[in-house]
């Protein structure tokens, strides 16, 4: 007899949405819920008024995603200390690792901050985010070919650590964790231990 709802879907015949999802709970312990729409290609959020999501009326915006292509994968969501949320995901167009936080517990301002974080190569797979001190540590898969995205490269675990909340010095520079011979770094988690980083992830 759980609560099982469905939060954002029109049931129309070829509409997927919902992949890549990331959850956290706001004060009063209604959920937030980062997605993507696989339809449009966007990154979404959903921000429930209830603990079950079962009003019908939760704000849902579209985060990211005008214009774009694949964006919103491997998206990894956390509040801020006002409650406002902040995402990492990789933009599957451009194949950069990107950041949006927004300025209200929706996202529903329009004028979010957006950047791109990591640009060099493909990168952004993967995504595991924790903020310390209110700025944006990211760990993530690097895939060591941005040619061609050869399923053979050698990939790379790799984590930045942002010197501002929004990432938006344009010097925050990646760290290689683990890069050995063989294909390092796929599904990512996190966690800060008095701000430092402890990644668990896939060797294969």
């Amino acid at each position: 007899n759980e609560s099982i709802v469905t939060v954002d879907g029109t049931g129309a015949a070829g509409t997927s949405v919902g992949t890549y999802t990331s959850l956290v709970l706001d004060a009063n312990g209604f959920p937030v819920i980062s997605y993507r729409d696989s339809t449009n290609t966007n990154l979404k959020l959903a921000h429930c008024n209830d603990v079950n999501c079962a009003g019908n009326n939760e704000s849902i915006q579209t985060v990211d995603g005008a214009g774009g292509f694949n964006v919103g994968q491997y998206n990894s969501l956390a509040l801020d200390a006002s409650g406002f949320p902040v995402i990492s995901y990789q933009d599957g167009g451009t194949l950069d690792l990107k950041l949006v936080h927004c300025n209200d517990a929706n996202c529903a301002g329009i004028n979010e901050s957006i950047v791109t974080v990591v640009s060099t190569g493909a990168v952004g797979q993967y995504t595991s985010l924790k903020l310390y001190n209110g700025n944006p540590v990211i760990s993530y898969y690097d895939i060591n070919d941005a040619t061609n995205l050869d399923p053979s490269a050698t990939g790379n675990l790799k984590l930045v650590r942002c010197d501002d909340p929004n990432c938006a010095g344009g010097n925050d520079v990646p760290q290689l964790l683990d890069g050995a011979t063989t294909d390092v770094g796929q599904y990512t988690s996190l966690a800060l231990d008095a701000g430092k980083a402890v990644v668990s992830y896939r060797a294969n």
